[in-house]
């Protein structure tokens, strides 16, 4: 049979307490920690992502016109063309 208890805790009161933990601990919490979130620090960076394509729509003919721009800059012109 199992016991089990249940603890509330404030988060501050859990930092306190790993800040006390020696290294090895704290960089297995934080390892199994990124695993648990991984998902979601995920769907939030592709959200971001969608946010500002659909602000900053770009197409073909802008990202071959920047393109273009830079390798001019760098390459001198008439030295690479498209």
């Amino acid at each position: 049979m199992r016991n089990k208890i249940l603890m509330e805790i404030e988060a501050s009161k859990v930092e306190k307490l790993v800040n006390k933990l020696p290294l090895k601990n704290k960089l297995r919490i934080l390892n199994m920690l990124e695993r648990q979130t991984f998902k979601e620090r995920w769907k939030e960076i592709l959200k971001d992502i969608d946010k500002r394509t659909k602000r900053y729509p770009l197409n073909t003919r802008d990202i071959l016109k920047e393109i273009k721009k830079y390798r001019t800059k760098k390459y001198g012109k008439g030295s690479y063309r498209h």
